[in-house]
């Protein structure tokens, strides 16, 4: 249901386009996305949720979402790329979680954890945007204005957000640093153990040698 009702929001810009007429640029050739892309986008999304805008904002935030995101990584994505590609990334992310749930011990990769966690907190975000439209539809007269306090509440709180994301992505930079330093270390260690067994086998070596020559030397004496 959630699903459904976030593809809902994230597509409803094309229907108030509908009726208006668009400027055609020269085409280009569009950008492909991969597992950078991705996480760049669901971090731009994460920034500005499209459950959280208004119904004729959504095209705008979309569009604001792509224009950060090709500026960031210096690709040529449309707002609908983005768009759509947020919507298949939700919807894998469904299927993936239902999967992981049908069968114990499944664990997520390295490779696709931060899309993974990503992917959570817009669905958590569309979860609550649903449960309180559902819980406001029995109200005659839905609230318009938000109170100053609330609405700096939300600010506060995307902020940390945001601060959370940022403290992940450094998180996980130093624990694959620290795991580039644990291999490196062990590898001296097995150069070291090779270089002392190479050391002991060559005394052993010195030491025959030396009790051969001995014994040939009393042989012709």
């Amino acid at each position: 249901m959630f699903e459904a009702a976030a593809e809902r929001q994230m597509t409803v810009s094309d229907d108030d386009e509908a009726g208006s007429v668009e400027e055609v640029d020269e085409v280009e050739p569009r950008s492909r996305f991969n597992a950078t892309a991705d996480k760049a986008l669901l971090v731009k999304v994460l920034s500005i949720p499209p459950f959280t805008v208004e119904r004729k904002m959504v095209t705008a935030m979309w569009k604001g979402v792509s224009k950060r995101l090709n500026q960031s990584l210096s690709t040529n994505f449309s707002f609908r790329s983005c768009r759509d590609r947020t919507g298949l990334l939700l919807r894998q992310y469904a299927v993936r979680k239902g999967r992981s749930e049908a069968a114990s011990g499944t664990k997520t990769t390295m490779k696709t954890q931060g899309i993974e966690t990503a992917c959570q907190r817009l669905m958590q975000a569309a979860e609550k945007r649903v449960s309180a439209r559902l819980i406001g539809g029995g109200q005659k007269k839905p609230q318009k204005r938000h109170r100053l306090s609330t609405l700096l509440q939300n600010e506060q709180e995307e902020a940390i957000e945001r601060r959370k994301l940022e403290e992940q992505k450094v998180n996980l930079h130093r624990e694959v640093l620290q795991l580039r330093r644990e291999e490196l270390d062990h590898q001296r260690h097995q150069h070291e153990l090779i270089r002392e067994h190479m050391q002991h086998q060559a005394a052993q070596t010195e030491s025959l040698l030396k009790l051969v020559a001995a014994a040939i030397s009393q042989t012709n004496t």
